[in-house]
C-alpha cells in the first residue's frame, strides 16, 4: 500500500475530492501547488471547481470510471462542463436520504455497485444508479 503525505489546511480529503482513474475534481480553495501535489499522488489530471455552489466535491457529488452523479443544484452550465470532462459517460442528478444534496456523503459507489443511506427512496437509488451506469 502506497502512503502519501498531503499537507493542506483542506484535511477532509474525502469531501474536497472526487477523483477517478482519469480525473481529479478538487475543491478551488486548493492552491494551484496543492493541486499539482494532488496530480502526482493519483496520477491524474486535477481540476479545480465548485459544483452547485459547493466547493466540497466528494461531499455533494459522486464519480466512478463508469459515471457521475451531481448533486440537484448543479447548474446547466456545471453540467455542460462535466459532459466536456467526462466525454465516456453522461452524469445525472439526484438526491440521496429523502432530499440530502449530500449525495457523497449518503453513499459510497464504484463501478460495480452503490451503497446509500437507508432513507434514500427507490426514485433517488434509480437516479443514482443511471448516472453511474450501474
Amino acid at each position: 500500500v502506497e502512503v502519501e503525505i498531503f499537507k493542506s489546511s483542506l484535511n477532509a480529503l474525502g469531501n474536497n475530492i472526487l477523483v477517478n482513474d482519469k480525473f481529479a475534481l478538487i475543491n478551488p480553495e486548493y492552491t494551484l501547488e496543492e493541486a499539482k501535489s494532488l496530480e502526482e499522488i493519483f496520477g491524474v489530471e486535477s481540476i479545480r471547481m465548485n459544483i452547485g455552489g459547493f466547493s466540497t466535491l466528494g461531499a455533494n457529488n459522486i464519480l466512478t470510471n463508469k459515471g457521475m452523479v451531481l448533486n440537484n443544484r448543479a447548474t446547466d452550465k456545471e453540467v455542460d462542463e462535466i459532459k466536456d470532462i467526462f466525454k465516456d459517460f453522461q452524469p445525472s442528478q439526484s438526491t440521496a436520504n429523502l432530499g440530502s444534496l449530500s449525495i457523497g456523503l449518503s453513499t459510497i459507489a464504484n463501478s460495480k455497485g452503490l451503497i446509500a443511506g437507508d432513507s434514500t427512496t427507490g426514485f433517488e437509488l434509480a437516479r443514482m444508479s443511471d448516472g453511474l451506469d450501474l
